[in-house]
């Protein structure tokens, strides 16, 4: 088949082991809930390095309801005023 003989690496190939695949690393244990201000999973190190306080998630109360944001590092400081918003485009809450 092959006009020189079999290529070197072929050879060696068909004349190894074949080592089977690793096993797959485990699987990292479940988070526990997070207890006390709620902090979104993209600032929890970065909201918690600076300082801030930030209530958590409540269900959709058509936009009444507003909480402060307070800043650690000075007393009774609001950073700013959270709650659920409505997309100016589609009116969908957020």
């Amino acid at each position: 088949m092959w006009p020189y003989g079999e290529p070197a690496w072929l050879v060696a190939w068909c004349n190894c082991d074949h080592q089977q695949l690793p096993s797959p690393a485990p699987k990292p244990p479940p988070r526990k809930p997070v207890d006390g201000p709620y902090v979104p999973l993209r600032m929890r190190g970065q909201a918690a390095a600076i300082g801030i306080i930030a209530p958590k998630a409540w269900p959709f109360d058509g936009g009444k309801r507003r909480e402060p944001v307070l800043d650690e590092g000075i007393p009774d400081r609001v950073a700013r005023k959270v709650g659920w918003h409505r997309c100016m485009r589609c009116r969908k809450p957020f």
